[in-house]
């Protein structure tokens, strides 16, 4: 929040006749939103180069002229969106890569061979749930893949994914369930991520579209897509029953491209989630970080009360300038600074017992943001909001490090101290204590637009928003009431709101003061379900 207390603030590749059949992956890991100005990527290994794909018409737009990616990758296939960041990997190297979206330069992650498990033909990549999945041919299994090491992990015991699935391909994380393309049956499936076992969807033969090839899959805008090099086309498809239906009538993606391979997209999944086989336990809950006590919280909406989690003191490492919270793909992550340092960091939260654990070792997130506040997860990407350089950044939730996000000044709006941060309906939403404003991000040039009002108009004993987050469709906030100046000699009535996103009017939820637990310096604000 813009208040501090104390002295810191914190390919894979089969070949069948003359086609080279590309493993595939994809897509977009689990989110809540859809995303206007999403981008649907796509690799082929006929021209060895990235593309982007036009969805109304299927044809491709080349990016950048790096052909074999630049280090002389000659079957790329597996292509997906991992926490903010692009990956490849592709059977001439074996090997895991990070794309570059404006040149189309791969770089190498970590410097294992044939991903640590001997799996020589890697097909499908996709993140799920905060995890990067893979499929290959030589093993037919599911893995898991370390983004640091490049280092892929079983998962399970099943062979040939126990349907007899012996070329598996695309992979793509859609609407809350794992899907996995296979060209031995040439059909779509859900896949269960503890075990590696799939089931398939529907009976339709070869798509129903004479497509004997399916190579790459992709949750984009919550429509799933698919490519594929018998027909040299991008598709929507049914998962339902596994139909697929064509998309324009462009020869080769309009670029003469024949081995369409991975594809995959910077949008959400779409809608809410339906269960996959075995889907992971993620119970509905907002949470709420908390200065007074020190401790993280979770909030009923009904009544405005709160329920310590767990019993550590200070998130166990002596947290006293907590700020920002926000759950990401899967994870509860939080910003802040040890008392009496410098410095402020990004952290994850466990939530059972409430211990945070640092992210990397970049101080003040390479930045020099020393005073971080809003958080929040919005379209795979992890955003975050500070005070000293009164700006919107990026954040790199694998090693901490920020990105600065335009060049704007006090966002546009001579808002000088951001609080809260929270992705609601597609656009991302800040909450500022100099003017106490509701505001719209635009999340290329960082600039602000107000919404309405003062937030704390017609609302007693509240001058200070501190946290904001989308929970279950309803747009909440929490603050209080600041006497003493800028950094508070005095935070009181610590409160939780709701929200109107039309005229930025606050409403008090239940009657309860300092959420029943005596936390009067509420800060950050995270919902598991948006």
């Amino acid at each position: 929040m813009g208040i501090r207390f104390g002295s810191s603030n914190p390919g894979g590749n089969l070949r069948v006749g003359s086609e080279t059949v590309g493993g595939i992956a994809i897509g977009s890991e689990v989110a809540w939103r859809r995303t206007a100005s999403a981008v649907l990527y796509m690799v082929g290994y006929g021209r060895d180069i990235l593309y982007t794909l036009n969805i109304t018409t299927g044809t491709a737009t080349q990016v950048g002229n790096s052909f074999g990616f630049g280090v002389n990758e000659r079957d790329p296939s597996g292509l997906a969106l991992h926490n903010g960041t692009l990956y490849m990997f592709g059977a001439t190297n074996n090997v895991l890569y990070t794309l570059n979206t404006t040149t189309g330069i791969a770089t190498r992650v970590g410097s294992a061979t044939e991903f640590g498990v001997s799996e020589a033909f890697p097909t499908g990549l996709a993140s799920h749930n905060g995890t990067l999945y893979m499929v290959g041919t030589t093993n037919d299994v599911l893995y898991t893949l370390n983004t640091t090491t490049g280092v892929a992990t079983r998962v399970g015991s099943a062979t040939a994914f126990r349907v007899s699935e012996t070329s598996p391909h695309g992979l793509s994380s859609h609407n809350g369930t794992l899907y996995m393309l296979g060209n031995t049956n040439n059909a779509l499936y859900t896949l269960n991520t503890n075990n590696g076992r799939a089931r398939r969807v529907g009976s339709s033969t070869d798509f129903g579209v004479s497509e004997r090839f399916p190579s790459g899959l992709a949750s984009h805008n919550g429509i799933l897509y698919m490519v594929g090099t018998g027909n040299d086309a991008l598709y929507t498809l049914d998962t339902t029953t596994g139909v697929a239906t064509r998309v324009g009538s462009s020869s080769r993606f309009g670029v003469n491209e024949r081995d369409p391979g991975g594809l995959a997209s910077t949008s959400s999944s779409g809608s809410t989630p339906t269960p996959d086989p075995d889907p992971p336990s993620v119970p509905s809950a907002l949470y709420m970080a908390g200065q007074g006590i020190d401790a993280l919280f979770t909030l009923n909406t009904s009544t405005g009360a709160a329920t310590r989690v767990g019993s550590a003191t200070a998130y166990g490492l002596n947290l006293g300038t907590v700020n920002g919270l926000a759950y990401h793909n899967g994870v509860l992550y939080m910003t802040g600074g040890v008392v009496g340092a410098s410095d402020s960091y990004l952290y994850t939260v466990n939530t059972t017992t409430g211990v945070a654990t640092r992210v990397g070792s970049a101080a003040s997130f390479g930045v020099r943001e020393t005073g971080p506040n809003g958080l929040a997860s919005h379209n795979n990407t992890l955003y975050m909001v500070g005070w000293i350089n009164r700006a919107l950044y990026t954040l790199n939730a694998s090693t901490g490090i920020a990105a600065r996000v335009g060049s704007s000044t006090e966002f546009g709006q001579s808002e000088a101290r951001p609080t809260g941060l929270a992705s609601y309906n597609g656009t991302l939403y800040m909450i500022g204590d100099d003017n106490n404003r509701l505001y719209t991000l635009n999340t290329t040039t960082g600039v602000a637009t107000r919404v309405g009002g003062s937030v704390t108009a017609g609302v007693s004993n509240f001058n200070t928003p501190t946290g904001l987050a989308s929970h279950n469709g309803t747009m909440y906030m929490v603050g209080g009431l600041v006497t003493g100046g800028v950094f508070g000699d005095s935070f009181d009535n610590g409160r939780l709101y709701t929200l109107n996103t039309n005229n930025g009017r606050a409403r008090r939820v239940g009657s309860s003061t300092d959420f029943g637990v005596g936390e009067a310096i509420p800060v950050g604000l995270a919902s598991t379900s948006p």
